[in-house]
């Protein structure tokens, strides 16, 4: 049986630590996945992760406030495009609004802008930010409204693992069929390694820009804390926005949901919200393992690794 784990620890107290582990489904975009991982692990590329949503640590509503208007700061000091709006407090008009104009500034992966291309890595850095933070405040805006209905634990958060070039690859028409919307919590899922938003995501923030299904599949992967299960209003309200976009809600090549690769091997008498406490405080990496049933057969280490959305590595962008 193949199954990855994971070794988390405080940003600071790296020395505290809490280890947890997902098997691998049985099923072949899984079995590809996995190939993907175990090939990454053994290269020099790091992972960039993100933990979003989760309410209870130091990654607060002001910490991102703060962040996305210090990513501002930066594409406006630049010349060349002005961000009129300020991070003051959230609406998702605003919310929609970042993810336009981030888009419009980026391009794609496969066909990057103009100004993308001929920006410096203090500003390629400040891009990426605006679209990750502006991300995490829909994310904690929301668990913030389902903790105060006592829904917390099933509200979505979530662990990003996202690679800066990763080699990408386009989802066969026999994946289609795996995408699902029932998820439970902890499952490991495809990243949306895409500039956009998944059909899904779009109607969430009734935002009507740059949507594209899920198109392609790498090494990276997002794990998710919390649950969907549709209720039949939820499934009526969708199937009524994707009929006006003229799309067929029962076509599989929507891609609707996510594309589970492994599940999380939990701790039954641990809760939902008990795993988001855990997590809030032990958020960042130390670890990452590949196992053959016992065997360990790739590793890789993010004790040395940086990304911008790391409390540490912020201080670059507050010079401007």
């Amino acid at each position: 049986m193949q199954s990855i784990q994971i070794e988390f620890c405080h940003p600071v107290r790296r020395e505290e630590t809490l280890t947890l582990s997902w098997s691998v489904l049985t099923h072949v975009a899984s079995f590809l996945w996995f190939d993907l991982f175990c090939g990454h692990l053994k290269s020099d590329r790091e992972y960039f992760t993100r933990f979003t949503g989760l309410i209870d640590g130091e990654k607060n509503y002001e910490y991102l406030l703060n962040s996305l208007n210090c990513c501002i700061d930066v594409i406006n000091n630049d010349g060349r495009y002005f961000i009129k709006e300020r991070a003051t407090t959230f609406s998702q008009e605003f919310a929609n609004s970042m993810h336009y104009q981030f888009e419009l500034l980026c391009g794609s992966p496969q066909e990057p802008s103009e100004y993308f291309i001929n920006s410096s890595p203090d500003v390629i850095q400040a891009l990426t930010g605006i679209n990750y933070f502006t991300h995490d405040l829909e994310a904690y805006t929301r668990n913030q409204v389902s903790k105060k209905k006592g829904k917390y634990g099933n509200s979505f958060s979530g662990i990003i693992f996202a690679i800066r070039g990763a080699q990408r690859f386009p989802i066969p028409d026999s994946f289609n069929k795996l995408f699902t919307m029932n998820i439970e919590f902890g499952d490991l899922v495809l990243h949306y390694s895409q500039v956009g938003k998944t059909w899904l995501e779009s109607f969430y923030d009734q935002d009507h820009e740059y949507i594209f299904p899920h198109n392609v599949f790498s090494a990276e992967f997002d794990i998710m804390l919390g649950e969907l299960r549709p209720d039949e209003k939820f499934l009526i309200d969708l199937n009524s926005f994707l009929k006006s976009k003229n799309l067929d809600p029962k076509n599989p090549a929507v891609r609707l949901g996510h594309l589970p690769y492994a599940k999380f091997n939990r701790d039954q008498n641990l809760s939902n919200d008990e795993y988001k406490n855990k997590l809030a405080y032990f958020c960042d990496i130390k670890t990452i393992k590949a196992f053959d049933d016992s065997k360990c057969t790739a590793q890789k280490s993010l004790e040395n690794s940086t990304s911008l959305f790391d409390s540490r590595a912020l201080e670059k962008l507050k010079k401007y």
